[in-house]
Order: C-alpha cells, then structure tokens, then sequence
C-alpha cells in the first residue's frame, strides 16, 4: 500500500492551457516534465512526459495530478490517464479530468514499498571521542523525504546520521543522505528490535534524481501487477 500525507488545499482553479507547461505528479512523488498541447472541456492531451531527459511510457488508467501554476501560484488538478478517442492525436498523453484544480498550497509525500539494504552512521553521543556507531538493516518503504527500516540497532529519536541505501535499478545503484531519526517502535519480538522512521534532510547532489527514478519504476511496476499486466 501506497501512503500519502495529507495536502492543504485551499481556493479552486482553472485548468491549464494549451501551452502550459505542466508537471504530472504520480504516486512516487516524481514529477515528469511535459506541457498542455490540446484541451477539452474534461480533458487534456499532454506533449509525451520526460524525466532525466527521457521519455516515460504512462499505462492507463493511472490516477495521478497535474500540477502547473497561475500567476505563480501553484495549482493541482487531479487526473486519470485515458485511451485516446476516435479522431485525436495518438502520439499525445491524454487524461482525464478526475476532479476540480485547486491551488495546491503543499506537495504530497507518498512511500512505496521497497526492500533495500540500508547502513546508518552516526556518533555515539555516550563517547567524548566521537566514537562512528555503525549498523545494517533493509528498508520497509522509501520516499524522497524518508524511509522507514526494522533493525537490531539503537538510535534515537532526534539522532542525525548518515544513511546510504543500495537501489538494484538501477543495478548497483547507491544514494546517501543525512538524515534524522523522527520515530523509533519497539514491536513485541526479539529484544531490541526497534521500527525505525527517517527523515532526510539533504540527499546528496544527483542523489534525489536518482531516487525518484528507482521509485517511479516501483510504482509503475505495482500497478501493472494490479491491473494484469505484469
């Protein structure tokens, strides 16, 4: 399951126009480049999406958002990737209306599932040396602001560490980030077991890009299994 944290949202919209560049905001968080090329009263057809410079294949039937701007204010409207229909451009994205553009005051945040494994280095806050604790686990769920992993370890909440995560797409792929403990669940099991959740603080340079990619495809991947397609 995919969550996502609440949006404020406040004060309804126009769509975008014909020529509008636009964002399409899917469940990962990532934002693949395109722009407005055609516009219906429910609809738009959008120019082929793009992230890193390449263009990214969309299934149908995927809810996501299209986010734009008006005036420099920033706006969302949500949307179901459609079919084209008898006499449009079949090279175009098209969508769905799927609900009224709202200024979109907060970015949503979502986590897919995903098994990685994951080191933490932090200082050992008890060693007037600065002694580098160290240890290993795998990763529940992963975002662009954070992760959730089970370990055997110890940090706590407020404890600022280093985190380097190893993607398998692409292959041998490794991002790091400075990050912060912001919650810490000792589930009934093994003694010390703990559930911990990170957040990142600064992922480093090229590093972001990097992982939304990786939880793009995820993504992807998880709803062609829903709909078959797999």
């Amino acid at each position: 399951m995919v969550a996502a944290m609440a949006t404020a949202r406040t004060d309804t919209a126009r769509p975008p126009d014909v020529g509008d560049p636009v964002s399409l905001a899917d469940a990962s968080g990532g934002a693949l480049q395109t722009v407005v090329v055609q516009r219906d009263e429910d609809r738009l057809c959008l120019g082929r999406p793009r992230f890193g410079g390449q263009e990214i294949a969309v299934p149908v039937g995927i809810r996501a958002a299209v986010d734009y701007t008006i005036a420099g204010v920033p706006c969302r409207v949500p949307v179901v990737t459609a079919p084209p229909r008898r006499g449009d451009d079949p090279v175009g994205l098209w969508v769905t209306l799927d609900g009224p553009p709202e200024r979109n005051q907060r970015r949503e945040s979502f986590r897919v599932p995903a098994a990685q494994p994951i080191e933490l280095r932090w200082s050992n806050p008890d060693d007037a040396d600065g002694e580098e604790m160290s240890l290993r686990g795998t990763t529940a769920d992963l975002s662009v602001s954070g992760t959730k992993l089970r370990t055997d370890g110890r940090p706590e909440p407020a404890d600022r560490l280093r985190v380097a995560i190893e993607l398998d797409d692409p292959p041998d792929a490794r991002i790091e980030a400075d990050a912060e403990v912001v919650d810490v669940e000792r589930p009934d099991g093994p003694a010390g077991i703990a559930d911990i959740t990170l957040a990142f603080s600064r992922l480093d340079p090229g590093h972001e890009d990097l992982l939304r990619g990786f939880l793009l495809t995820r993504e992807r991947e998880r709803r062609r299994r829903e709909v078959g397609l797999a």
